[in-house]
């Protein structure tokens, strides 16, 4: 078989939910074909196939950390490939880099990403804040083609002070509610077209399966 017809073997066996066993063909045929560019440019594992993210925002004491860790287990259960970034730890410095202009939360997060993709992972689950009011920036930093998701947590104050609560006290607790409130009104601005999940006396499996039926990656079957 030429190489040309091993090639198109492979592109035509690959499969959306794991690129690795592509990826893997891709690297043999290279050692025995390495001067073709075809190799290069059709089917390497960065490049064919779009990105799926799902970006998931919310105030603190909404639960964000929580359901992404839900979410992740409904997928592994599914054996369907993906991965997590938390995106409040891609720029935790002191001083703050985008205080100074310095957005290094998109360079880490280009970074990351194209390391996944290089090893065959296609969805990812993105965690922040005040992601589903920067989705722009945050796919352009994936690059490529991208399939994205935006889903809001919400909560009344009640209930994010009450789970805060649990987590801090004394003058800590006070300032960490104060900020998540602030975080709630700017996060009222968030175009229509992000998903809006309340959190409110639901579980996290609830909410988790709510997500992942509203981005299309999983069937609206009642989880377990």
């Amino acid at each position: 078989m030429t190489h040309d017809a091993q090639l198109d073997r492979v592109l035509a066996d690959r499969g959306r939910n794991d690129i690795h066993p592509t990826i893997k063909e891709r690297r043999l045929i290279d050692k025995e074909h390495p001067e073709n560019p075809r190799v290069h440019t059709e089917i390497g594992g960065a490049h064919d196939t779009a990105t799926d993210v799902i970006f998931i925002g919310g105030r603190s004491g909404v639960g964000k950390s929580s359901v992404a860790a839900e979410v992740s287990e409904i997928l592994a259960r599914a054996d369907i490939r993906h991965a997590i970034i938390e995106g409040d730890n891609l720029d935790q410095a002191h001083p703050q880099p985008w205080r100074e202009g310095i957005n290094l939360a998109e360079q880490n997060l280009a970074a990351m990403w194209k390391n996944y993709r290089a090893v065959g992972y296609s969805r990812l689950i993105f965690t922040n804040t005040v992601s589903v009011l920067q989705i722009a920036e945050l796919t352009a930093a994936l690059g490529g083609e991208t399939r994205a998701s935006a889903v809001l947590l919400t909560a009344t104050d009640a209930t994010a002070a009450h789970r805060l609560a649990q987590q801090e006290t004394g003058t800590a607790l006070v300032e960490h509610i104060d900020r998540s409130n602030r975080a709630a009104r700017r996060l009222d601005a968030a175009d229509d077209a992000v998903l809006r999940v309340a959190t409110d006396g639901r579980s996290v499996a609830e909410i988790a399966h709510e997500v992942l039926v509203e981005a299309g990656w999983l069937g609206t079957e009642t989880p377990r």
